[in-house]
């Protein structure tokens, strides 16, 4: 189950990437709300913005998965709780 959710946080991060470039290519719609993804995405493109949300869900899992060999049941909310917020975002830039 835990891979499971992995997986799934993964897809949404990366569908999340897919709708905020679309959007901005096609739509002209300035929806990168996180301000170090819009500097990164400003000076190095679509491109660095993908391998900038890259490295931060690589670095997220890498965490979690320090935090479940220590403590589980926070894992396991931490896993919860960014799938839910990853959700919300996807969620969100779809209504766009």
């Amino acid at each position: 189950m835990w891979w499971l959710l992995t997986l799934i946080l993964v897809s949404l991060n990366l569908a999340d990437y897919l709708l905020t470039a679309t959007l901005m290519r096609f739509a002209g719609v300035e929806v990168e709300s996180n301000p170090l993804a819009r500097h990164v995405c400003e000076n190095l493109g679509m491109s660095g913005m993908f391998i900038f949300k890259v490295s931060v869900v690589a670095l997220v899992v890498t965490i979690m998965q320090v935090v479940k060999t220590r403590r589980p049941v926070t894992a396991w909310g931490m896993q919860l709780g960014f799938c839910g917020l990853m959700m919300a975002v996807v969620t969100y830039n779809t209504y766009l």
